[in-house]
């Protein structure tokens, strides 16, 4: 039956119809269609093929009867598989013949009819002897009539359909036995051989053929050994390896191969291989090594060896070689892969991409351009030189055509300072190689930066990149004005679209200064208005002297507690402003941005209060010195004051009481100053200031008491008190 399938599958349709059957959404839906119309009661090979195996169908003869595929009868053989079935119907009934068919999940099925021819058979195939180099065979083919055939016999080391060798061919007529004699004189040993012998011939255009091999045997050559006949080199220059290949060109009597290699005339490589086993090696050599030579030998089951073939590899190539330039494998920026190439003569390249392989033939020296098509990809560059070796390059580029992260934590494009300096911070790709106006900038290892750019009057342009390491840049613009007067500070950010603040600069303007100043001079014009008021009222001059003292110790007080208010607030601006340089703070700002801006709000108006508190402190400080000044110069000028009073007010109240009586007055005595200085230690002052305070009071009988001033200290005193009660010293006559 085997034979039989063989020459069927071997036929060429002679009569084709094809069937082909529309998709059909109803399941199991059974047709009947006319297959052929028979001419003559004849043999005939029907064949239908399918994709899948849930067909249903039956064979209708003219007669009417059924034949299924389950059916095995004298004159019916069906052969069946996965994707077709074949009948063989002997002296087949005329006329119209049919098919009933479910297709199943099949979208088409299709049929052939051929006229069936008896095939031919190989009934005997032997090997009668082996002698002296000399194999004596034997076999028979049979068919139905004396069939006049071809028949080739071959040498295989399998009998499996593997490589053969062809030892002899002839013709011959069927029913009729053949025999015959082969030379085997150049066959190498080898345990296992078989033969295989291949009978065919032709009618009507078609071949019918039959194949069958020969019991295994074994075959021993004693007066010679072959070599190899030859053997492929491939190099790999990138890594100084060298592969050399046997597999092919092994014979059969090879019971070990033996491998040496010499790296500029020093053997670097020497081994035995079982051929059976191995069919290649891997040779390193050192780099600066300029040829290498390569000798592979046989030896046989008895210790005989075969000649060395040797190949040689220069390594470093000559200046008029063939050479390729090929750039090292990893990321480029551009799905453009280029490799330079010299002394091209009509030489092919093979390329692989991406297990698509492509080929393209170079002359001269030039630039070659490969398309990528992914962002990661398996190239192999190779070609053959004119010795027959194969050098290959294998890599892997990747394509990173995205530039790398770069965020400035607080854009300063558009701004205005006074500073001399910006502090400029951010965050890029780890590796990345960040410039800021072309000074190379350091970034840690979680991508953060921080740099201080120098800033000179006027506008300032600011160019900042980060570029990877295949070429990709990033860059951020900025253009900042330096002003060189005014005060500025920083009053309103907002959120930019990288996630960063836009300060708002502007200048604080010199009218809070202004205003400040000008209510300093007015509270001083207000007190110097108002001691001069006293002075015409004859106000007491120790109660003015006890107020500039109390204006002159709040003043200083206070303006002191605001100075260390406003130090203190400053130095805590600095700290924050110290802060802000830190990696803390840039993470900070990284991960929350609003916090980050917060932080940079709440420390601008740090800043603002405190300055605002400097400027009272200042203020306050100013106005305790100048009542320091005004409480030292009255003390100064305190005697001449008090004389000028005294005359004033005793005139006066002469003035007053010049209508009384003159005998009302009492005369002043004159006191030396040793008995005015010994009385002054037993006046007891707080009831001399009583007296005072009781100065100018009008009595019931609207006369005035004489009152009088003291020289020394200007502290009023009753006209006939002889010493003054505050300071103890005589006062004027």
């Amino acid at each position: 039956m085997n034979r039989v399938h063989k020459s069927i599958v071997s036929i060429v349709g002679m009569l084709l119809l094809s069937l082909m059957v529309m998709t059909s959404h109803a399941r199991a839906e059974v047709m009947e269609r006319d297959l052929f119309y028979n001419d003559d009661k004849q043999s005939i090979q029907i064949n239908i093929s399918f994709e899948h195996s849930d067909v249903d169908l039956r064979l209708v003869t003219p007669s009417g009867r059924i034949i299924t595929p389950e059916e095995d009868s004298a004159d019916v053989t069906v052969f069946s598989s996965s994707s077709g079935m074949y009948f063989i119907i002997k002296d087949a009934e005329k006329g119209q013949w049919k098919i009933s068919y479910d297709k199943g999940s099949n979208e088409k099925i299709s049929a052939s009819v051929d006229k069936y021819q008896e095939p031919i058979w190989i009934t005997s195939f032997d090997i009668v002897s082996i002698e002296d180099e000399l194999l004596t065979y034997d076999f028979l083919v049979e068919h139905t009539e004396e069939t006049h055939y071809n028949y080739i016999i071959s040498l295989s080391t399998d009998n499996e359909g593997g490589a053969k060798k062809t030892l002899t061919t002839g013709y011959a007529y069927a029913n009729s036995n053949v025999s015959g004699t082969i030379n085997i004189s150049n066959v190498n040993t080898h345990d296992e051989y078989y033969l295989q012998l291949y009978v065919n011939y032709y009618e009507n255009g078609l071949e019918y053929f039959d194949l069958v091999y020969s019991e295994s045997f074994s075959y021993v050559n004693k007066t010679y050994v072959s070599p190899v006949s030859d053997f492929d080199i491939t190099v790999y220059p990138s890594t100084s390896y060298i592969n050399v290949n046997w597999k092919s060109y092994v014979p059969y009597e090879a019971d070990q191969i033996y491998v040496i290699a010499k790296g500029d005339g020093n053997v670097i490589y020497s081994s035995l291989y079982n051929p059976w086993e191995y069919d290649q090696s891997t040779i390193s050599y050192e780099e600066g090594t300029k040829s290498v030579e390569i000798g592979i030998s046989v030896q046989n089951s008895y210790g005989i060896i075969s000649e060395t073939l040797y190949k040689t590899i220069l390594i470093e190539k000559e200046d008029k070689d063939f050479k390729l330039n090929i750039s090292e494998e990893g990321l480029i920026n551009s799905y453009q892969w280029i490799f330079g190439y010299e002394n091209a003569v009509n030489q092919q390249i093979d390329f692989t991409i991406n297990d698509v392989v492509q080929s393209l033939v170079l002359d001269g020296s030039g630039e070659k351009y490969l398309e990528l098509p992914s962002e990661v990809n398996n190239i192999v560059l190779s070609y053959i030189d004119t010795e027959g070796i194969r050098y290959e390059y294998p890599l892997i580029v990747s394509v990173d055509s995205i530039p790398p992260y770069l965020k400035i934590l607080e854009n300063i494009d558009g701004s205005s300072t006074l500073n001399d300096s910006v502090i400029i911070t951010g965050r890029t790709d780890v590796g990345s190689i960040l410039a800021i106006n072309d000074t190379e900038v350091t970034v840690d290892e979680d991508g953060l930066f921080i740099y201080t750019l120098p800033l000179v009057v006027g506008t300032n342009e600011i160019i900042i990149t980060s570029a990877d390491q295949v070429g990709n840049v990033t860059s951020y613009t900025a253009s900042i004005q330096r002003k060189d007067n005014g005060l500025a500070v920083m009053n309103r950010s907002e959120v930019s679209s990288q996630g960063g603040s836009t300060p708002f600069i502007k200048r604080f303007f010199p009218w809070n200064i202004i205003a400040l100043s000008l209510i300093v001079i007015i509270i001083v014009l207000v007190i110097i208005l108002s001691v001069k008021k006293k002075r015409r009222k004859s106000v007491d001059k120790q109660e003015k002297k006890s107020k500039l003292k109390l204006l002159y110790g709040l003043s200083l007080g206070f303006g002191i507690l605001t100075a260390v208010l406003g130090i203190g607030g400053m130095v805590y601006y600095i700290i924050r402003r110290n802060y802000e340089k830190s990696e803390e703070y840039i993470r900070l700002a990284y991960e929350t941005v609003g916090e980050a801006y917060d932080y940079l709000v709440l420390t601008q108006k740090i800043k603002d209060i405190s300055l605002v508190i400097l400027i009272i402190a200042a203020v306050l400080i100013v106005l305790a010195v100048i009542f320091k000044v005004i409480l030292l110069t009255a003390i100064n000028k305190g005697i001449s004051l008090a004389e000028d009073n005294d005359l004033l007010e005793y005139t006066e109240v002469e003035e007053v009481t010049s209508h009384e009586s003159q005998d009302n007055i009492e005369p002043v005595e004159n006191v030396d100053s040793q008995e005015a200085l010994d009385n002054k230690d037993n006046v007891d002052k707080t009831d001399n200031i009583e007296s005072a305070d009781k100065v100018d009071n009008v009595d019931n009988t609207g006369g005035s008491e004489m009152i009088k001033y003291c020289a020394t200290c200007g502290a009023k005193m009753k006209l006939h008190d002889k010493f003054c009660g505050y300071c103890g010293t005589k006062p004027i006559e």
